[in-house]
């Protein structure tokens, strides 16, 4: 039986078991990898060098926090322009999008909305700062967004999204793999 309780959930540094190996999303039991060989997560010590995250937000100041604060996490990308973010989708794998929902030009979902078609693969996480329940609730229900995050929030609950974020995105491509490799027959 698979001993769900190794899988990695050390975004916080939190402790793991004595047998277990950092990879997101893989899972162990003793030192046996349940995954088939040769399809691997990122070890998370290398989420900087493949996680590419684009944060799209109005506030300049919080834009630059952002970035300081998670450079040696992940490949930030950031940006207060809509248009600018859908360029650089367009031409960087983006895994996850971070967009507050609130801005002069656009809303984060109705930015959202726009992208979703030509590039339905990265986690779309919003930022609020106000309680619109309703919205929230449709957004998620309907799959535009992954999840939202209430401002004000912490550098550590946001790495905490982020990287759960992630373990989606890769447990996601695993499936797509999966069922592309799948025969179809008659």
């Amino acid at each position: 039986m698979v001993n769900y309780e190794n899988k990695v959930n050390s975004s916080l540094g939190e402790s793991l078991e004595k047998n277990s190996k950092k990879h997101l999303g893989i899972r162990y039991e003793g030192n046996q990898s349940v995954s088939k060989p040769g399809e691997n997560y990122p070890v998370e010590k290398d989420l900087i060098k493949v996680l590419n995250v684009l944060y799209l937000d109005d506030d300049k100041d919080l834009l630059d926090s952002y970035e300081s604060i998670h450079r040696f996490d992940f490949n930030i990308f950031a940006t207060n322009s809509a248009a600018e973010a859908t360029e650089i989708i367009k031409t960087n794998t983006i895994h996850i999008i971070i967009a507050d929902q609130q801005m002069p030009d656009i809303t984060g979902l109705d930015f959202f909305s726009s992208i979703i078609d030509k590039h339905p693969n990265p986690i779309r996480i919003l930022l609020t700062g106000y309680s619109d329940v309703s919205s929230m609730i449709r957004a998620i229900d309907s799959n535009i967004i992954y999840r939202h995050m209430s401002k004000p929030f912490t550098p550590e609950e946001m790495k905490l999204m982020i990287k759960n974020a992630a373990e989606v995105y890769f447990l996601r491509k695993e499936k797509r793999k999966l069922l592309d490799d799948i025969p179809l027959t008659d």
